[in-house]
């Protein structure tokens, strides 16, 4: 992304720093109105998804690219899963998504989201 933006008359404002949290809101508000507007998705699934602990959507605003070498390695690290899909299970019991994380992913969350996903598992 760039490191500001466009005023209305065109003329182009640097910002030193980002609010990591509002961007990330401002870009997920943004990805729900655009699945809406196509039917992708209903205002309900939007809501469970924003009330989750994890709603997959994250800025880090830290890490700025010098060099072509250096926004390579971003790129790498940006197109990696964010989800281990060795650390997913199901309980079939609570109907729940399990995800395990923390050191030596000991750590468990359980989540709704069958109906979510529309999985058939």
């Amino acid at each position: 992304m760039t490191e500001g933006g466009e005023d209305p008359e065109g003329r182009f404002h640097h910002l030193a720093e980002f609010q990591d949290s509002l961007l990330a809101e401002m870009f997920a508000r943004e990805v729900f109105a655009l699945l809406l507007r196509e039917e992708l998705i209903s205002e309900a699934v939007v809501e469970k998804i924003m009330g989750w602990r994890h709603s997959g959507f994250s800025v880090h605003s830290k890490v700025r690219a010098q060099t072509r070498k250096e926004a390579g390695r971003v790129d790498k690290y940006m197109i990696r899963p964010h989800l281990s899909l060795k650390r997913l299970s199901l309980d079939e019991r609570e109907g729940k998504i399990c995800y395990r994380y923390g050191k030596d992913a000991e750590e468990v969350e359980r989540m709704d989201g069958l109906g979510i996903l529309n999985v058939d598992f």
